[in-house]
């Protein structure tokens, strides 16, 4: 039984989901052009998708690596710049 509480528990009303700023979402778009998922995805089976070694969980691995290695070169600038 979990203890932890989810931060998406509807709290009392409906609230919209936060929207990511607009430089994100250009940066997406360059990214990704229009259709480019759609070409992607064409002909995949389900279980190519969605399963285990997928391309859903292969695109969310490679997004997290990312992630972490902008904040493993983020955080050392931000100790450089605490000690000025």
């Amino acid at each position: 039984m979990s203890t932890v509480k989810s931060d998406r528990r509807c709290r009392g009303n409906a609230q919209e989901p936060e929207q990511p700023p607009e430089e994100v979402v250009d940066r997406l778009a360059e990214l990704l052009p229009e259709g480019a998922l759609d070409e992607a995805v064409q002909g995949l089976r389900p279980e190519e998708l969605t399963g285990p070694g997928g391309l859903l969980s292969k695109l969310a691995g490679r997004v997290l690596e990312a992630a972490l290695q902008a904040e493993l070169t983020e955080q050392p600038a931000r100790r450089d710049a605490r000690r000025l």
